[in-house]
């Protein structure tokens, strides 16, 4: 064999083995597009996995809010719907003859820790309420007029410290309010004045459980426009922020001389 052939093999071993190399080059670079087809499955498989806990979440979540929204419905009627003992109703005018504080810094009022006495707070048209009707564990029911006071000089009052005695020992507390608003506002300006009153009296009175019931219906000479549409729409966002369970609303109507609790015979 000359040199020639000697050669010649060579090449062909050194062909052979670059053949077997590319082969093997071949075969890891399936595999690992077979480990990386393999990870994004996982991939896939674990986000699939993520967003289904996530819309279970929310499921729970939302059970969780319509079974605390049920709760409070019923202690609300618990609460509205109980026997008399016997009711004791006053009326009075409140004076605002306390010194108006510097600043509105929330100071929590601590109650008595025996308590009386529920208290009604509204306009003049309050003290027409049927005692009858004004369902109550309590033996006494006391009612305190605040003439043309709309939501924001209530709330001034409830800062000022004018409702602080008067709220020092009853469980309960309902403050009839909105239609002096609603005449001459818009139903999202005044459920945010609402709502602002609602935050400020359960951070002053904590102990005391709030209730607001829905504007009734009614007309009088101060009122230039019909405003059953506008009273309509307050009342349904009266109802979406009660859901907060933050106090409790119900329907109040008014008849030419008196309220009355929607369903009372």
């Amino acid at each position: 064999m000359d040199a020639t052939d000697v050669r010649l093999n060579t090449y062909k071993t050194e062909i052979n083995s670059l053949k077997h190399q590319q082969q093997l080059l071949q075969k890891d670079s399936e595999y690992s597009q077979s480990i990386t087809d393999l990870y994004k499955s996982q991939t896939t498989a674990t986000q699939t996995i993520i967003d289904q806990n996530k819309s279970l979440t929310e499921l729970v979540e939302g059970l969780q809010t319509t079974i605390t929204s049920y709760n409070t419905t019923l202690t609300s009627f618990t609460t509205l719907c109980a026997p008399i003992i016997n009711n004791s109703v006053t009326t009075s005018p409140i004076t605002s003859q306390m010194p108006t504080r510097s600043s509105q810094t929330h100071v929590v009022r601590k109650p008595k820790i025996q308590s009386s006495k529920n208290v009604v707070i509204g306009d003049s048209s309050t003290p027409d309420l049927i005692p009858k009707h004004l369902c109550t564990t309590q033996h006494q029911v006391q009612v305190k007029t605040s003439s043309g006071s709309n939501i924001n000089r209530l709330h001034e009052q409830l800062h000022n410290g004018d409702f602080d005695q008067l709220l020092s020992s009853p469980p309960t507390a309902t403050f009839i309010m909105g239609t002096i608003n609603l005449s001459t506002e818009s139903p999202l300006q005044t459920i945010e004045h609402t709502k602002s009153f609602i935050s400020s009296f359960n951070k002053l009175h904590p102990n005391v459980k709030l209730f607001i019931p829905h504007v009734p219906y009614r007309s009088y000479s101060g009122l230039q426009r019909d405003i059953e549409t506008t009273v309509n729409e307050y009342n349904q966002l009266l109802d979406q922020e009660a859901a907060s369970g933050n106090f409790v609303t119900y329907d109040l109507n008014i008849t030419d001389d008196s309220f009355l609790l929607k369903g009372d015979n």
